[in-house]
């Protein structure tokens, strides 16, 4: 009995407190952008000739290189928008639902294919 007592904490102790590494979800960041509000009433004209009623355009911007620690809400595939700030990430292949998630941005270059990770701490 005295033998098998090891083996059993270390399983519960890998199935209820698994290391904070492996529930850490990260994700190359594609772009950064800035949100500038338009005029009530402005359109635009999509790709396909569509007119859509938009609120507001995305325009690219860079940020210091470095890691920022924020709070994001998914806005839709891909696209994280930064809690306070007006900006918003776009990663790839992020499949992260949710609101108010704590993260962090590696922001590791200003061009390129990935300029860095999304990584979600909860």
């Amino acid at each position: 009995m005295i033998r098998k007592l090891p083996f059993a904490l270390l399983v519960v102790a890998i199935t209820v407190f698994p290391s904070a590494a492996l529930s850490q979800q990260s994700f190359d960041v594609a772009d950064v952008y800035k949100r500038v509000d338009v005029p009530f009433g402005a359109v635009a004209l999509t790709s396909s000739g569509q007119l859509e009623d938009i609120n507001a355009i995305l325009v690219p911007t860079t940020l210091d290189i470095g890691t920022y620690e924020l709070t994001v809400n998914r806005k839709g595939q891909d696209l994280y928008e930064v809690v306070g700030y007006g900006i918003f990430i776009r990663t790839r292949f992020c499949f992260t639902f949710g609101f108010s998630k704590r993260a962090l941005l590696k922001y590791e270059s200003r061009a390129g294919y990935s300029k860095g990770k999304l990584v979600f701490l909860d």
